[in-house]
């Protein structure tokens, strides 16, 4: 599954069938390759039925390579760049002075500096090695993938979460099943644990996963609020990098909103 804690978070709490009441419940039935990873642990490899596992990393990237022959599935998960910038942004802690700077930025390197460096590409190198077929497929030849797309989540968070059940063929699990999934894996249920993480105190790599709350409009900036240089600089990119555009309007985000 390419990584968005939510999604993942919401998907556990379906596989469960219940609430979720720590991070160390969510990581343990479907948990986080970065992690596995600091803890000098590595995806299973063989065991009964299916694993599971968020990752951020490219299909390209070293630590991916003992997975291809026994990846079968792969769940997705697209944003609209614009709103990748603007989490990059609030993650980050950018300044509102250097904003239009670290927009440019992002624009000329296809994506943050640190994220390229952590194994994430940039935001088209990302969506063309996940979705792909001819290029997922020379790392995952037996590999399916479903893309979905956040904002529709947010939308009709019900209907995007039948479909990756479905697909992963987890679909049997009773009347009303997703509808709870959704219920108990809420963004508020979500943020509310994560603060619960804090408080209590988590690892420096643990920490830095649950900092942020997701899905929470107060006190971050809109689009809008760039200005208009940064915005210029966007449809500048859009007009000029036709392989950029053509895979925006693929996913169906260059008249999207990313108030």
């Amino acid at each position: 599954m390419r990584e968005n804690p939510w999604i993942r978070f919401m998907l556990a709490s379906y596989l469960l069938d219940a609430q979720i009441t720590s991070f160390d419940i969510l990581n343990n039935k479907l948990p986080e390759q970065a992690l596995l990873l600091s803890s000098g642990m590595m995806v299973p490899l063989h065991g009964a039925g299916q694993t599971i596992v968020e990752t951020h990393f490219l299909p390209e990237a070293e630590v991916m390579r003992r997975y291809g022959k026994l990846t079968g599935k792969v769940v997705y998960v697209a944003r609209d760049p614009r709103t990748v910038v603007l989490n990059s942004v609030r993650d980050l802690h950018v300044s509102e002075a250097k904003r239009t700077e670290f927009v440019k930025d992002f624009i000329a390197h296809g994506g943050p500096g640190l994220f390229i460096e952590n194994g994430s590409g940039t935001w088209l190198q990302n969506v063309q090695q996940w979705t792909y077929p001819a290029v997922v497929g020379q790392y995952f030849p037996e590999v399916e993938v479903l893309t979905v797309r956040y904002e529709d989540m947010v939308d009709d968070a019900v209907a995007i979460l039948r479909r990756i059940v479905e697909f992963l063929d987890l679909a049997d699990g009773g009347e009303g099943r997703v509808e709870r999934a959704v219920e108990n894996g809420s963004i508020e249920r979500f943020n509310t644990i994560r603060q619960a993480e804090r408080t209590r105190g988590a690892s420096s790599l643990r920490a830095t996963l649950v900092a942020r709350p997701i899905g929470q409009k107060e006190d971050e900036p809109s689009w809008s609020e760039l200005g208009a240089e940064a915005d210029a600089a966007y449809r500048q990119w859009l007009q000029e990098d036709e392989e950029f555009r053509l895979c925006v309007q693929h996913l169906g985000y260059e008249a999207c909103s990313a108030e």
